[in-house]
This record gives structure tokens, C-alpha cells and sequence, in this order.
């Protein structure tokens, strides 16, 4: 299957960095890795243009199916080198076999039918390759001074090791070691810092205020087929990781932000989320490996399943006496064509105890509403609702505002809010609120959902042009990516991006949950 991927020209350089977690059997490191370096060599050999070099990482080479492979990689190679990069710890047993000037099919073909006896290589540590005395003695010879060699090496580096660990005095004298090695590279490789005026983003905040969203958990551990047998249980691991926090205040800049819409990127249709500013990647990456497209089940089998009314104790108690101590006269909720979760809909009318009336965002809004609760909450089946949400979020929100009377209160529902779109439409509507908080509902046995509370709308009649101006941009087909620079979000003192963060984590973790738990 690989070599049909070559039928034009064949590969002049192969190289296979592959290898197998061994930290529980550190001393079975070379048995354990054994069948996949053979494979790795079967590959290689069949798809290597002639001439060409193979360079494999090994690792010792004491055992039969070692020495075996390395001799048919002889037998193949004008020159084969064993070699350790500076680059590489001296502590651990880690080489690279280089091999130059492939001898091609012919050489090939001759020892094929002894490679694909041993295929699949799963019994290649209980049978050898070779019998011995299809082996030359000086290849032996040469093959021990090579082991030999780097033992001593390694031997010699772990005892070093050792002693620099118990001699604690010399711990500042390797501290200005590494300072001068560094200043070495630096110095000889012509390198210097970055001038201001090149910096990608001119104020340094993303160098100093704000914290990865790469790493903020432990990566996961273990061998490969033990971290996708134990999917589930690394779900219940990271949730149990989750803390519940007490609700931050959205805060906003200092300085007067103007916005419009010519501030706004524009960019190809986003179909799928692999990373966000406002998530763990470890996160994003566990509810991709553990949740398939078809747990995003629908509306009439999630109603089947589930309760109508939600308890109201879901709701965080900040957010709970802020909706009920609101004095409303006139409560609306905007309808969509999007399937949305409809017992969050009969949750919300038992939160707030007054008469709800729905209005489609295509009928004219009238003239004035105390609260609007927009249900962004989605039911659809694709593995990021938010996408399908982000359609109608635009246009929601230009009702709301159109709608939504001085000092009123707006509640939003969402799937999540990892795109820079959602997240930078959230952050406009803070900035039009006294006051504003998110928050993430996490029901027993029921999707998620992120709430965004805002209340004290500021009627700006600017702010309502502008909305209705890029809404009618984005209905003629254009599709927006960020409304403006990421790093608006990213002041000093700005909690927006911590609290979508934690939202958005809780979120993903809860489907996780609820898929283990089906």
C-alpha cells in the first residue's frame, strides 16, 4: 500500500524515528521496540530509491533481533554508521543507525522472503532472524566493539549524572556552564533579539500577562494502546481535575474601545476546531480522540430521555438571585431556525416566573423588552455545534440589542465559544452592559451549555448601526473570523478569556462524561 505511493520517483532519503513508551520496563526497552524497528526496516527497503540512505533510531543492541537486523542492513548498505547527535542525553541508550547507498531491489529481493517469514514481527524476540552461524564472526566481532562502546558511554554519563546529583556544590558552576554554552550559540549562529518595532504584537502582553493555553494540566501518560484503552478513564481524570470556581466579573479595558465593522478579518469557512486561545489543547484533543460525530444526539431522543424542567439549582447562586430579584415587565425570547435543547427553555421560564413570549428573529421586534433569552444551546450532530450556531449568532444578537430596553438583561445560551468570532461578539456586548458574567450549566445526563448573563444595557445607537451593518455583510456570503485583534481580549487585567477558558473546559469535559456514561 505504501509503495503504490511511490510509482513516480522513489525516495532517496527513508527515516524512522518511531518508539514505544517503556518507562515501566526500562530494562525490556530494546525486546519491546524490536518489532516495530522490523517493520520500520520492511517498509523502508521496499520503497528506498537505490543509492539512497535509511537512517533508523535504535537503541542498545545486545539482543539476537539486533544484531540480526543489523547485519541484513550490512548486507544492504555500502556503509552503515551507528551514531549518537549531541542533541541526544548521554544518560539515555538512544542511537541512530546510518545507513548510506542502498543497494536497491535486486539486493532486496534476495532477503525479502526472510523478512516476510518473521511478518508481522510479533514473535521476533522468541525466534531469531538468523540462525548463528549464518552470522560472520568479524561482523560479530565489530558489532560487540560497537555495543561496547557506547555502554561506556552511557555508563559513564549515568555515574556522572549521579554525582553532580549528590555534589550539590557544583550546582552554580553547571549553572554558568550552560550560560556560556548558550552565549557560544548565540555568538557563533549570529543571533539577536527581535526589534520592537517587528513584534508581532507591539505591547509584549502575550509575553507577559498571559498564560499558555497549550499545557495548564499534566500530559497524559503511558504507552499508546494503553492511552486509547483508557480513554474513558482519562475523561473521568480530567473532570475530576475540574475545580468549581467562584463567578468572575467580566472586566473591561481601561481605555475607551472603538470598534466598527472594518476592524473584521475575513477568512475561509472554519469546519473543524483543533486549537483555541480559550482552551486546553489537552482538552480539545481528548474530546476529538473520545467523542464521535454521532453522540450529538437530537432533540426528540434527548426530550424521550430526559425531563422537561431543569432543577434551578444548575444555575451558580450569584447568577440565580441577579434573574430573580430583576424587575421584568416584558420578558422575550427569540426563536431561530436551529434546533436548539428545549428543556433548557422550560428551565429558564421556571428560573425567572414570569410569561414568556417567543418571537422569530424575522418578525418585527417591538418596541422595547426588560430581559431577552437568546437558546443557543444546540442539538445538531456535528462534533462542534458552535459552527452551526455562529450562523444565527450575528443575527440574534442585532435583535436583542434592537430590542432590549435601557438597563435591561440579556441571556445567552451557548454550545461553547472557542472561535475568535463568538468569543470577540461576547466581548462587544460587554463592553454595551454594567455588568456581565459566564458561566457553564452542567446538568446530570444532558448536554452542556454555556450562559452569558449581562445586565444594565447601555443603548448605544452607534453600536446598533454597526452590528446591523456587518450583519448585512456577513448574509451576502462573507464569512468572518474575528471582528478585531485577538489581543483586545488580552489586557492586563481582562478575566473574559479565563472565564470562556474555564466555560469552554467544563463543557468539553461534560460531553465526555456523558459519552463514557452511555
Amino acid at each position: 500500500m505504501i509503495s503504490e505511493h511511490f510509482t513516480q520517483q522513489l525516495p532517496l532519503l527513508v527515516t524512522a524515528d518511531g518508539s514505544v513508551e517503556c518507562q515501566d520496563s526500562p530494562h525490556l526497552q530494546e525486546s519491546i521496540v524490536a518489532p516495530l524497528h522490523y517493520a520500520e526496516v520492511f517498509t523502508a527497503l521496499q520503497i528506498l530509491s537505490p543509492c539512497g540512505t535509511f537512517v533508523i533510531k535504535m537503541f542498545t543492541l545486545f539482543e539476537h533481533s539486533s544484531v540480526c537486523l543489523m547485519y541484513l542492513l550490512c548486507c544492504l548498505f555500502t556503509e552503515v554508521s551507528v551514531f549518537k547527535p549531541a542533541t541526544s542525553k548521554g544518560g539515555n541508550s538512544e542511537v541512530y543507525v546510518i545507513c548510506r547507498q542502498y543497494s536497491g531491489f535486486s539486493e532486496w529481493k534476495k532477503v525479502e522472503n526472510v523478512f516476510r517469514k518473521q511478518f508481522p514481527f510479533s514473535q521476533i524476540n522468541d525466534v531469531a532472524m538468523l540462525d548463528y552461524p549464518d552470522i560472520p564472526e568479524d561482523f560479530l566481532e565489530c558489532h560487540l566493539e560497537c555495543c561496547k562502546y557506547f555502554f561506556t558511554l552511557q555508563t559513564c554519563n549515568i555515574k556522572r549524572n549521579i554525582y553532580y546529583y549528590e555534589n550539590k556544590s557544583h550546582k552554580q558552576e553547571i549553572i554558568e556552564l550552560k550560560k556560556q554554552v548558550t552565549q557560544a550559540f548565540f555568538d557563533n549562529c549570529s543571533i539577536n533579539p527581535i526589534k520592537k518595532e517587528d513584534f508581532v504584537v507591539k505591547s509584549g502582553i502575550l509575553q507577559t500577562s498571559v498564560k499558555s493555553h497549550v499545557k495548564n494540566y499534566p500530559k497524559l501518560s503511558g504507552s499508546f494502546s494503553k492511552r486509547c484503552n483508557g480513554v474513558k478513564s482519562e475523561g473521568v481524570v480530567l473532570q475530576q481535575q475540574v475545580k468549581q470556581q467562584d463567578l468572575k466579573l467580566i472586566t473591561k479595558p481601561s481605555k475607551k474601545f472603538w470598534w466598527n465593522a472594518s476592524h473584521c478579518v475575513r477568512g475561509t469557512v472554519i469546519t473543524d476546531i483543533n486549537s483555541s486561545l480559550f482552551c486546553n489543547t489537552d482538552v480539545i484533543s481528548l474530546y476529538k480522540r473520545t467523542v464521535p460525530e454521532t453522540y450529538h444526539s437530537t432533540p426528540e431522543t434527548k426530550t424521550q430521555q430526559h425531563p422537561e424542567t431543569l432543577p434551578s439549582g444548575l444555575l451558580h447562586p450569584t447568577l440565580l438571585s441577579i434573574l430573580t430579584s430583576t424587575t421584568t415587565t416584558s420578558v422575550i425570547q427569540l426563536d431561530h431556525q436551529q434546533p436548539s435543547l428545549s428543556f433548557y427553555d422550560d428551565w429558564f421560564s421556571t428560573i425567572i416566573q414570569s410569561p414568556i413570549t417567543v418571537l422569530p428573529t424575522t418578525t418585527a421586534q417591538p418596541s422595547s423588552a426588560d430581559l431577552i433569552f437568546v437558546n443557543l444551546s444546540s442539538s445538531t450532530t456535528c462534533l462542534w455545534p458552535e459552527l452551526e450556531s455562529n450562523k444565527y449568532l450575528l443575527q440574534l444578537i442585532v435583535a436583542s440589542t434592537s430590542t432590549l430596553n435601557q438597563d435591561g438583561t440579556l441571556v445567552l445560551l451557548l454550545p461553547s465559544s472557542l472561535t475568535r468570532y463568538s468569543s470577540g461578539l461576547l466581548y462587544l456586548l460587554t463592553t454595551h452592559f454594567k455588568e456581565s458574567w459566564l458561566d457553564c450549566l452542567t446538568p446530570t445526563d444532558i448536554p452542556p451549555a454555556i450562559i452569558f448573563v449581562a445586565t444594565k444595557f447601555k443603548v448605544k445607537e452607534g453600536f446598533r448601526r454597526n452590528l446591523r451593518l456587518l450583519c448585512e455583510k456577513k448574509n451576502e456570503g462573507e464569512n468572518i473570523v474575528e471582528l478585531f485583534p485577538v489581543t483586545k481580549l488580552l489586557f492586563p487585567e481582562a478575566t473574559l478569556r479565563s472565564e470562556l477558558a474555564r466555560c469552554n473546559q467544563q463543557c468539553l469535559r461534560h460531553h465526555i462524561n456523558l459519552y463514557n456514561n452511555l
